[in-house]
């Protein structure tokens, strides 16, 4: 996404093309003013991280980020320094870490899941609020620690998953 103000609500975003190295999303508007608005969708099975965000002010939303190779959401700085908010998203199942910061962007995380992610559920300099993870890592911010497990999730199973909540699962 290179243009300021754009708004993406309820799609689905399924990469097929394995060993692109490209992220599922790539949102840098190249220093332009406005925001970007992505919310209500799924990004799954990206070569590289679903979401890669190199500029810009965006916002996530109720979103749920699984199966990419890189990573789930990475916020870097690339161009101008990113401001990103993610709220109440489920970001799972990924290679290397859930929701990362690089290089000096600004990130704000509330009311999110990240786990069964391969190195770990969240790296770099962020602000977390109400935040759960499947890891072993005590994070800042973080209110409770939920295994990425069939006692959680209907199927944990890659490539097949189903995230909904089992009964009882709290």
């Amino acid at each position: 996404i290179a243009e300021a103000y754009t708004r993406v609500d309820g799609l689905q975003f399924d990469s097929v093309d394995a060993n692109q190295g490209v992220p599922g999303i790539l949102v840098d508007t190249g220093g332009v003013t406005g925001d970007i608005r992505i919310s209500n969708g799924i990004v799954r099975g990206a070569d590289s991280y679903g979401i890669r965000q190199d500029s810009a002010t965006a916002y996530y939303w109720n979103l749920v980020v699984y199966g990419c190779g890189g990573g789930g959401i990475l916020v870097q700085y690339a161009t101008n320094a990113p401001v990103a908010s993610v709220y109440s998203c489920s970001v799972v199942n990924n290679g290397a870490y859930g929701i990362a910061e690089a290089g000096g962007g600004t990130v704000t995380v509330k009311n999110c899941y990240s786990g069964g992610n391969t190195t770990d559920a969240f790296s770099g300099t962020m602000t977390r609020t109400t935040c759960m993870h499947s890891s072993a890592t005590s994070f800042s911010g973080s209110t409770a620690s939920i295994a990425y497990s069939t006692a959680h999730f209907t199927n944990v199973t890659a490539g097949s998953e189903d995230l909904h909540l089992t009964s009882g699962s709290a």
